[in-house]
């Protein structure tokens, strides 16, 4: 019975780096289409080199923290809405 969930948890694991990798995938191509989208792209990287430290912080401080680092940062590009 423990192998057995044990061998549940490292599937479901696996599954799920495997489905959040698909979906990592496909932002970031669907980002790189837009030429806003790629300024922006190209500004977060800027910074990123600037920044190290604030960028660091950005992607390993849990939501709230990390929400509020976004404020130091480039501002994201405003994208269309679909009525648009």
């Amino acid at each position: 019975m423990d192998t057995a969930v044990g061998l549940l948890f490292v599937g479901s694991g696996l599954i799920l780096m495997f489905a959040f990798g698909v979906l990592y995938y496909i932002v970031n191509k669907r980002l790189r289409e837009d030429e806003t989208k790629q300024e922006w792209l190209k500004e977060m990287d800027e910074f990123g080199q600037k920044h190290p430290v604030w960028t660091f912080l950005y992607t390993f401080l849990p939501f709230p923290l990390g929400s509020l680092l976004q404020l130091i940062g480039p501002k994201t590009p405003k994208f269309p809405s679909s009525n648009e």
